[in-house]
């Protein structure tokens, strides 16, 4: 109401015209105050900033948001290269640490593995997807190099899945740079030459819980650890390959299955194999126009299978690692093979699409013998004596104890995570009773 209008009412005699004037300046203040009330909601909802949206998120929910904790969580060794192997046993793990709970979230850490020599390398575009999973990423010379402890900084300490070399790691690695380990997931031992002890390493390291991902493993850490164990009593299971949870992509995968199940180009009744570069020419030899694959029998024995040269297919799930080698294999063997049966997998889907139409898989790389026990496809270990557990130990889970794709994602997957769910949890109350002391001394 304007200022003019209020004195003219102020300053009339009759008491009719006083009446008037007041209705008139009551009906005003009602009329701003139910301005004001409509519009403050949108001016109070429009501010953008985080301490904002705090208060507001604090006055609907206060006692669900004061209560929820910030767990620092450290994943060592994680492999961002841009192998697909790594992506499907890796982003499970990334995934199971990004959910929502009610009372604490996870922030992630991880420290990349350094296994390839250049940062460019060693963070591969081809492990985006990975990315938007994970908080920070590291090298490990930026964490080693930190002042702060690694046990102060971080609430849990894991060791990712991968193949573990427990003393390469303690001593070159890290090395030599003491810290406690609290979790060993999904991996799987690979043996080292002596004197490496295995027992010394777990003393340092002191795990809470060892979960390994195959029965050889499990053995291994039976037989080698058998002291520490009895003392330390920590947590001993076996979780499977974690690429049983992973999620892919439905509508990619089909249409990958329907690009290399074209019988005019690709041919029928086709065995893929997965060499690696640094393993072919002790796993593979032409002969005429066949390959000569050397292999691991069910019983452990080695044997070798003579595939077509016409109903073969050369695939890589670690493009970085092996593409070099097919490209010398088109050159040298050009009247032997079409290009198209050399195929790089640059994703998940693809690898998966591909493995669909194949009648057998050959490999001495461990997932796409995964894929392929996912998809229902038989398959076949390549010699290859650097990770013969890994790749005798995925044999033995599938066809010695016969576990099907279903068993080891809704029982052995799934018991791991729920054990690790119950370390976060113990870990979350761990740091709020340590807050709580802070903040009442």
């Amino acid at each position: 109401m304007r200022p003019t209008t209020v004195k003219a009412v102020v300053g009339r005699s009759s008491n009719t015209k006083k009446f008037k004037g007041r209705t008139y300046f009551l009906a005003g203040v009602f009329c701003a105050a139910a301005f004001f009330s409509a519009v403050y909601p949108f001016f109070y909802y429009s501010l953008s900033t985080d301490e904002t949206v705090r208060r507001i998120d604090l006055k609907t929910s206060p006692s669900t948001q004061a209560q929820v904790t910030t767990l620092n969580v450290l994943l060592l060794e994680v492999h961002l290269e841009g192998n697909l192997g790594d992506e499907m046993e890796t982003s499970p793990l990334l995934d199971f640490l990004k959910q929502n709970r009610p009372s604490f979230r996870v922030y992630t850490t991880v420290a990349l593995s350094g296994w390839l020599e250049g940062h460019e390398k060693q963070l591969s575009y081809r492990s985006v997807r990975e990315h938007d999973k994970i908080d920070r990423i590291l090298t490990m010379e930026t964490l080693l190099s930190n002042k702060t402890a690694i046990n102060d900084e971080y609430d849990l300490v894991i060791l990712a899945p991968g193949p573990w070399k427990p003393c390469r790691l303690r001593d070159e690695v890290w090395r030599n740079k003491s810290f406690r380990i609290h979790v060993l997931f999904a991996g799987s031992i690979i043996s080292e030459p002596d004197p490496c002890k295995l027992e010394d390493v777990f003393k340092e390291w002191n795990p809470r819980v060892i979960v390994v991902r195959e029965p050889r493993s499990l053995s291994k850490m039976q037989l080698l650890s058998k002291s520490y164990l009895n003392a330390h009593d920590p947590i001993l299971s076996m979780s499977g390959d974690l690429t049983h949870t992973f999620r892919y992509s439905t509508a990619t995968f089909e249409y990958w299955n329907k690009i290399y199940g074209d019988t005019t180009k690709y041919p029928g009744n086709v065995s893929i194999i997965f060499p690696r570069a640094n393993n072919a020419e002790q796993s593979i030899s032409f002969k005429s126009r066949a390959v000569v694959l050397r292999t691991w029998d069910k019983d452990d024995s080695n044997s070798s299978v003579t595939v077509p040269s016409n109903q073969v297919i050369f695939a890589t799930s670690s493009a970085i690692e092996d593409s070099t080698v097919f490209q010398d294999w088109m050159y040298k063997y050009y009247d032997r093979f079409k290009q198209h049966q050399f195929v790089i997998c640059d994703t998940v889907e693809q690898l998966f699409g591909l493995i669909s139409t194949a009648q057998h898989v050959y490999t001495d790389r461990c997932h796409p013998g995964v894929a392929a026990h996912v998809l229902g496809v038989d398959f076949s270990i390549l010699r290859y004596e650097e990770e013969r557990d890994k790749l005798v130990g995925l044999r033995d889970l599938v066809y010695k104890e016969r576990h099907s794709a279903e068993s080891i994602r809704d029982i052995f997957n799934t018991k791991a995570f729920a054990i690790l769910d119950d370390v976060l949890e113990k870990a979350a109350l761990t740091r709020r009773n340590k807050a709580s002391k802070i903040d009442n001394p």
